[in-house]
């Protein structure tokens, strides 16, 4: 992951590491548990075309918020539950919604723990995946679950501990997080004794060591290794370097690698190329 540091911070943190590692430590993990939220694209707020199913906002039983597309016979409609990434928001799957509805999907977008109107001041893929886990025990098992960025890095999470979807889809998703921290640690000049403090922190966080979690991993055993899944990267994404996307699809038997070019990270969210692929992964049978 492409990661941008002052160069003021490595020196600054790297000294203060040596007297003080576990307070840097903490200061460090509070930067990278807790999010902010990006800019909306200007793709997810312009006024709904004639043909565009509006959707209503949802408060999951566990407090998240959550946006919900749905057919006008949606009782037994079934569901694709969608997990946006780190800093991102439920509208982004608005694209997506569209193309899933019109053949017949009902579509919930969970808001994750500390983004908007979720309540929380932490995120990570473990919470992630706890959000599409208590989404199933409302509604039910979902037909198809779709992640983007760490929220597709969460699903190989979920499926794991239980949650239970014929077919997945992410995009733009990283294989190796423990990785994508690893190298923050050293863009900010973080000192051995707080990276050693920070990933005991990290791995009491997610309740076992940050590899255990990491989707390239999971991706390898059962129950994850039978769910068929169609993994989409951009060769051009900056964000999450495509090596991920293709150690993900090498490590999962069950997975499609469907590479693209110049969408970047965040439009193959609106590609159509993208979102039809999407769509007929999920139907087929």
């Amino acid at each position: 992951m492409s990661i941008k540091v002052p160069g003021w911070v490595p020196p600054t943190l790297g000294l203060i590491s040596r007297v003080a590692p576990k307070a840097v430590a903490r200061i460090v993990g509070h930067r990278v548990l807790r999010p902010r939220q990006n800019a909306p694209q200007f793709w997810e707020v312009e006024p709904l075309r004639g043909d565009e199913p509006e959707p209503r906002e949802l408060t999951l039983a566990n407090g998240l918020a959550a946006l919900c597309w749905e057919p006008l016979a949606a009782t037994r409609a079934p569901w694709v539950f969608a997990q946006h990434g780190w800093e991102g928001r439920p509208t982004q799957f608005r694209p997506l919604a569209g193309v899933l509805v019109a053949q017949g999907y009902r579509v919930l977008a969970i808001e994750g723990p500390g983004h908007g109107r979720s309540p929380g001041k932490r995120a990570s893929p473990w919470l992630f995946a706890q959000a599409l886990l208590a989404a199933q025990a409302e509604f039910g098992a979902p037909d198809a679950v779709v992640g983007h960025s760490l929220g597709g890095g969460a699903v190989p999470i979920a499926l794991a501990h239980g949650l239970r979807a014929r077919r997945v889809a992410t995009l733009g998703a990283p294989a190796a997080m423990s990785e994508i921290t690893e190298n923050f640690l050293k863009a900010v000049g973080v000192g051995t004794a707080a990276r050693s403090e920070l990933r005991r922190l990290m791995d009491e966080h997610g309740g076992r060591p940050m590899r255990e979690l990491d989707p390239e991993v999971l991706a390898a055993l059962s129950p994850v290794a039978q769910v068929p899944a169609l993994i989409v990267h951009c060769v051009d994404d900056v964000i999450v370097a495509p090596n991920q996307g293709r150690r993900l699809a090498a490590a999962w038997p069950a997975a499609t690698l469907r590479e693209t070019r110049g969408l970047g990270h965040r439009n193959l969210l609106r590609d159509p190329a993208t979102l039809e692929a999407v769509a007929a992964f999920f139907q087929a049978r």
